[in-house]
């Protein structure tokens, strides 16, 4: 990449030194603000700080400016429940000692400063959300652990590693470093590949993901000439071998492997999806082939036009309202558990033969419309199938057979029948599995259609056809 196109690239998403001050100015708003009510409470903290890419890594990218703000515990004020040797019975009272900061600290302070959309929200354990000065502001309790406790232990909960990934990053990142992480996120964002909200995969790359392959790396050219092979060598900062990590049962179904530096126990990569993966790997190579600044700025997810009326009978489009009630991380988890459940259905006749043969999905979905799209090998079938009966030698066996199928035929020493099919297109089998078993609480079923109703649904369609199917068809 020349520095000429890494300067326009690094102009068009770098802050600005505006938006660095009222960011700082916000943190700093809201460290005065919490600091006040903990001074009046019971509950002391070591310190808070701001972490994530707008904290202490500086690694954020312009409009994108989310202020994480950690308030860590120091343990030894909670020896009563630490010593205790059940690890369930410390996550459940750490969860009620982070629910009580949440609604006795965090919250009062942010109304104080007349911060807006308050809500509680649940990770692992209670934090905040809410808006202020334009700003998305998350505030997190954690406890203040030092690294050998962690690498003794293990964290007692996930975001007590954060201040630790900060500083990491704070210490071991360049100015030149830190603006070629700004570059990879904003391909990995362009390229629709990003964070929980990733257009393919269930999730996509993240910026502490990011981070460290520049680190590992050193640059955004050594990390594309590498990509490829990634998944076949493991990034590990411990020195372990490949082989020594793939004994770890833990690591077993991870797509590839980038060790977390403050936790040799964590695939730091774990979440990403191998569909995100390999579509980052297609891009790179795009991306190669014709340099441009575009690669680098998000657009909307195109939508199709149009398509024949043959290449429809492939694809089925549901499209859901959301009422809000549950966290959009949980209803895109519960689409694909559903989906899996229904490609099941359409890749096979209850009987094991081929119904409409190898079948994708992909969810997409934008505020509370949420779309699925399932792509099959095959579009309408014929009404009957070629069920396979047992060899005939196998005597008992096809006796049993030959009496529940009178009209059975032979080929090649093997019993078959013709069966009548329940279904001969993918959408009467979906309505009808969706009918049988029912939706989860809070979503509605709006539409089922080959190419999608609203925008949501013609983008899933998009989704499919050029992003997912040119890898999984590959």
């Amino acid at each position: 990449m020349d520095q000429e196109l890494k300067n326009l690239i690094l102009k068009t998403i770098s802050p600005s030194s505006e938006e660095n001050n009222r960011i700082n100015k916000t943190v700093e708003l809201l460290k005065d603000t919490l600091k006040q009510k903990l001074d009046g409470s019971k509950i002391e903290a070591n310190y808070i700080e701001a972490q994530g890419s707008t904290g202490k890594k500086q690694t954020h990218l312009a409009g994108d400016s989310d202020i994480d703000l950690f308030v860590a515990l120091n343990k030894k004020h909670y020896k009563g429940f630490m010593d205790k040797e059940v690890k369930s019975d410390i996550y459940k009272e750490a969860k009620e000692l982070f629910s009580k900061l949440c609604h006795e600290i965090f919250i009062p302070s942010l109304k104080d400063i007349n911060a807006k959309n308050i809500k509680l929200t649940y990770a692992e354990h209670p934090y905040v959300s809410a808006e202020i000065n334009a700003f998305k502001i998350d505030v997190v309790g954690c406890f203040d652990l030092d690294n050998s406790f962690i690498k003794k232990n293990g964290p007692i909960t996930a975001v007590d590693r954060t201040p630790h990934h900060s500083n990491f990053i704070k210490n071991n990142l360049n100015d030149r470093m830190r603006d070629d992480v700004r570059i990879l996120k904003a391909f990995f964002q362009a390229s629709h590949a990003y964070g929980d909200k990733s257009a393919i995969g269930r999730f996509g790359f993240t910026g502490f993901i990011s981070e460290l392959l520049i680190y590992h790396f050193k640059t955004i050219e050594n990390l594309f000439d590498s990509f490829s092979d990634i998944p076949s060598n493991p990034i590990d900062f411990f020195d372990r071998s490949g082989k020594k990590l793939e004994k770890i049962n833990r690591f077993e179904n991870d797509y590839f492997i980038v060790i977390d530096p403050i936790d040799k126990n964590r695939n730091a990569a774990a979440s990403v999806s191998r569909r995100a993966f390999l579509h980052i790997d297609r891009k790179i190579d795009q991306f190669r082939a014709d340099p441009n600044i575009n690669f680098f700025v998000k657009k909307e997810i195109p939508i199709i036009e149009d398509i024949n009326d043959e290449l429809k009978n492939h694809y089925t489009i549901l499209e859901f309202n959301s009422d809000g009630s549950r966290h959009y991380t949980e209803v895109r988890d519960k689409l694909y558990k559903l989906a899996n459940s229904i490609k099941i259905q359409l890749e096979s006749e209850s009987t094991k033969e081929i119904r409409f043969g190898k079948t994708f999905f992909e969810v997409y979905f934008e505020d509370k419309i949420f779309s699925l799209a399932f792509h099959t090998e095959k579009g309408k079938i014929s009404d009957t199938y070629k069920r396979v009966g047992p060899p005939v030698k196998l005597k008992k066996n096809f006796r049993k057979f030959k009496n529940k199928h009178p009209d059975l035929f032979i080929e090649n020493g093997r019993a078959y029948v013709m069966e009548k099919r329940e279904f001969t297109d993918q959408k009467d089998l979906i309505n009808n599995y969706i009918n049988d078993h029912g939706l989860f609480s809070g979503i509605n079923l709006e539409h089922i259609s080959s190419f999608g109703i609203t925008e949501v649904g013609k983008r899933v369609f998009y989704i499919m056809k050029e992003m997912v199917l040119p890898i999984e068809l590959d």
